[in-house]
């Protein structure tokens, strides 16, 4: 472990600890012994040391000494959750500090705040998000753990970097660890509200496809257009973590299949070959008839709109939509790739 007498601890995990060091570096550290499912420290070293991107949190050193393995990164400023968190203001508020501790229990959670964060901004932001996102799959890897927590943003540049890949899984490995293969994978990854439907009904030769979903729920937040309460930032999935102490799955799919309506068995067919009884048990096989892409463009943009409240914001918004919609389709085969994503996002806020 690093030893520096100017260290402050960031975070301690049951699986890590992570140090800021006095030169705007932090170091990670891990220890092999003692990893359970999915984490996987070695392939989290392996994966950073071939992603070389600007929106990829770069590797700076690595080292293995009594078991340990440490590898440090530039230090950034925040996360993408905190950072969301603060362009909230409320009418008797001028403005919030970009660090400001948001655990104060003293401020009101009663007023409606509105999201000051500029358009161009955050598209800006999706923009990056986007493009590391396409280069890590063009690596063949699959994160499994996109949220807001694992986006760091340089709060004086908006400049954007990936970050966590301690249970990512990459295709391009002959082998790995804890007896995964691409037809069956651990299944339980990934993070409440930003799960992919296909994880939550047990598919385990999920792909690529899924990281996509997780950042069409983070756009959803990006596009909110006022909150609450401090402590939640609403998305399009709700798995009650706002109500309860921790959300549930079975929260998220209903609050899924609320928004998108239920697909038939020939619309989802990876999870009924793939995945577990539990949704044809609980769903049927026909669908609910409310399934968003069975439905006249009108109702499919209404729909949108109120899962991405800020959409009519961007000048192209219809276009928007359809690549938003895009990357929320239960059908892996048609969910939009990320270098797709990022093509057409490229193509439609260019656009005159």
């Amino acid at each position: 472990m690093t030893k520096n007498t100017s260290s402050q601890v960031i975070c301690t995990t049951r699986y890590s600890r992570i140090v800021k060091l006095g030169n705007n570096v932090v170091a990670k550290s891990v220890k092999l012994e003692g990893q359970s499912a999915p984490h996987d420290v070695e392939t989290e070293l392996q994966i950073l040391q071939k992603c070389k991107h600007q929106n990829i949190i770069p590797l700076l050193s690595s080292s293995l000494s009594k078991g340990v393995v440490e590898f440090t990164m530039p230090y950034i400023t925040s996360d993408l959750f905190q950072f969301m968190k603060c362009q909230y203001r409320t009418s008797h508020r001028a403005y919030l500090e970009p660090l400001l501790n948001l655990s104060d229990a003293s401020e009101s959670t009663g007023k409606l705040r509105k999201n000051k964060l500029s358009m161009s901004r955050t598209l800006g932001i999706i923009r990056q998000i986007l493009d590391g996102l396409s280069h890590i799959h063009s690596l063949g890897i699959i994160h499994r753990d996109i949220k807001p927590q694992n986006i760091l943003i340089d709060t004086a540049t908006d400049h954007i970097y990936i970050i966590d890949f301690g249970i990512s899984y990459d295709t391009t490995q002959r082998t790995h660890k804890y007896g995964e293969s691409d037809d069956l994978k651990i299944h339980d990854v990934s993070t409440s509200i930003y799960k992919a439907p296909e994880l939550m009904f047990s598919v385990r030769n999920y792909g690529l496809a899924a990281d996509v979903w997780s950042l069409a729920v983070m756009i959803s937040q990006l596009f909110q257009d006022q909150i609450s309460t401090r402590w939640v930032i609403p998305a399009f999935v709700d798995d009650g973590a706002e109500e309860l102490e921790a959300g549930t799955d079975i929260k998220a799919v209903m609050s899924i299949f609320q928004n998108l309506g239920i697909p038939s068995q020939e619309q989802w067919p990876q999870v009924v070959k793939y995945g577990s009884s539990g949704f044809v048990g609980m769903f049927g096989t026909e669908g609910d008839g409310n399934y968003i892409f069975d439905k006249p463009w009108p109702e499919q943009l209404a729909r949108a709109e109120a899962m991405f409240p800020r959409l009519r914001e961007v000048r192209n918004y219809q276009e928007f939509a359809k690549l938003l919609l895009r990357m929320v389709i239960f059908d892996t085969d048609k969910r939009i790739t990320s270098a797709e994503a990022l093509s057409t996002y490229n193509e439609i806020t260019h656009a005159t």
